[in-house]
C-alpha cells in the first residue's frame, strides 16, 4: 500500500485533528482487495512454503512430534506450514468476528468474501 504522510509528531494537536476530520487516510485492509488477487498472494505464499517441505518430515508423525523435548527444531517446513495456516484461519477469525460494531449481514458478507477466496 502506499505510504501516508504524517506530521512530524503524531501525538501533536494537528494530527489529532486531522484524525477526527478524517484528512488521515486509512491504510486498506486485506478485504479491501479484489478475492482474485487475495487468493492468487495466499497461493504463492503456500507455494513457497509447501515446495521447501521434506518428505520425510511427514513421515511417521514426526511433525506432530515438535513438542517433545529435544525436538524443538524437528520439521520445520511443516511447521511454518502449519503457522501459516494459523495465520491465515486468525486473520479470517479477526475480520469476521473482531472487528466491534459489525452487524449480522455485515459479517456474513466477510464470510462470504473469505469464501470466494478459498474456492
Amino acid at each position: 500500500p502506499p505510504r501516508v504522510a504524517q506530521t512530524s509528531d503524531p501525538d501533536s494537536a494537528e494530527a489529532c485533528a486531522e484524525e477526527e476530520e478524517g484528512l488521515v487516510p486509512q491504510a486498506p485492509q486485506l478485504l479491501d482487495f479484489n478475492v482474485d488477487e487475495v487468493a492468487e498472494q495466499l497461493t504463492l505464499m503456500d507455494l513457497e512454503l509447501f515446495s521447501k517441505v521434506r518428505s520425510y518430515e511427514c513421515l511417521g508423525s514426526v511433525w506432530s512430534q515438535r513438542d517433545r523435548p529435544g525436538a524443538a527444531g524437528a520439521s520445520p517446513t511443516v511447521r511454518a506450514t502449519v503457522a501459516q495456516f494459523n495465520t491465515v484461519t486468525g486473520c479470517v477469525l479477526g475480520s469476521v468476528l473482531g472487528a466491534p460494531g459489525l452487524t449480522a449481514p455485515q459479517r456474513a458478507q466477510r464470510l462470504e468474501k473469505w469464501i470466494r477466496i478459498a474456492q
